[in-house]
């Protein structure tokens, strides 16, 4: 990889780069800057890697993946290799895989190392940084709680970003997907391995294709979903759903007086947890095994909403 043309010049060579976020861009990034010849730093807040849910991976990203070295990115036997459209690692486990060709690339990775600000010079930027997590993985970070002569520094923290808010980067709200609210649901249950498990196959079904079915599982378990899709790996069944706002709020999850832009603000946990239960052991496909009543009680997680109507992103740099 590092043989490849545009890498040769190594036009960073003498550049010294800090990553602020050890998440999945973030060690990508961290890849390709080190490949252009920088010395590469990432600082991660994190203690370790503790992120379960799962990504869906388009077929030019697992292919990208595979060439740093993935062995196994589809779902168990009975789907392996069928559909593209069920290609899946979980956050975890990618920012496992990446974490290796890093170390052996020679990037710096601190854990439990949390961004305080930055501070310009005439010709580079110092970091400042404070220690989160005693017990975190990996080696401690350079005594003082700065890093100096750094040329580049990248924000891979997320949407509320404390590199950008530190720095007053503007952010711009990006095209909403609809007026109303759109909310998703995710929920994780552990993956026994059991014989009944094992004759389970990833889905991933919409209620304009499958409306009898969708109004049945509405019918039986009160809440009403646009999609539902479901990924299992070695470790954990995976759902991830649209659920209509009304029927959040007539199960109880919600408050009908929630306004568009604090629906989440106050969530009924048990009322979300007793119906993302009754969904998850809906017969999704009635010639399968139901999920066994023991992974049921065995959640992974907290069963989780969040509000994708919009996002935000930084409308520029430095």
């Amino acid at each position: 990889r590092r043989d490849a043309p545009q890498y040769q010049d190594r036009p960073l060579s003498g550049r010294r780069v800090v990553i602020v976020g050890a998440g999945p861009c973030g060690l990508r990034c961290a890849l390709e800057l080190r490949l252009l010849g920088a010395e590469v730093v990432v600082l991660e807040k994190r203690a370790s890697y503790e992120r379960i849910n799962r990504l869906h991976l388009w077929p030019w990203c697992g292919e990208e993946l595979k060439a740093w070295g993935a062995k196994v990115l589809e779902p168990p036997e009975l789907s392996f290799g069928a559909d593209p459209q069920f290609l899946h690692i979980g956050i975890g486990e990618l920012q496992m895989l990446l974490l290796k060709p890093c170390l052996l690339l020679g990037v710096q990775i601190f854990y439990g190392v949390e961004f305080r600000s930055a501070s310009p010079s005439e010709t580079s930027w110092d970091v400042l940084y404070g220690t989160k997590c005693a017990d975190a993985l990996g080696p401690c970070p350079p005594a003082g709680g700065r890093l100096r002569h750094v040329s580049i520094l990248v924000g891979a923290d997320g949407p509320h970003s404390p590199v950008a808010h530190s720095l007053n980067l503007p952010s711009v709200e990006t095209s909403g997907l609809r007026r109303e609210a759109a909310l998703g649901l995710v929920a994780n249950f552990v993956n026994t391995q059991s014989v009944a498990e094992k004759r389970r196959r990833p889905f991933s079904l919409a209620r304009q294709f499958f409306e009898p079915m969708f109004a049945e599982c509405e019918r039986e378990t009160g809440l009403g979903l646009e999609n539902i899709v479901c990924y299992i790996s070695a470790h954990t069944h995976y759902f991830v759903m649209t659920p209509m706002k009304r029927s959040l709020i007539s199960s109880g999850v919600i408050s009908p007086e929630a306004g568009e832009g604090n629906i989440l603000g106050a969530i009924n946990e048990a009322a979300l947890e007793a119906v993302v239960r009754k969904v998850v052991a809906f017969r999704w496909r009635p010639d399968e095994p139901a999920l066994p009543e023991e992974v049921l009680d065995r959640p992974a997680s907290a069963p989780a909403l969040f509000d994708f109507s919009r996002t935000r992103r930084a409308s520029t740099g430095l």
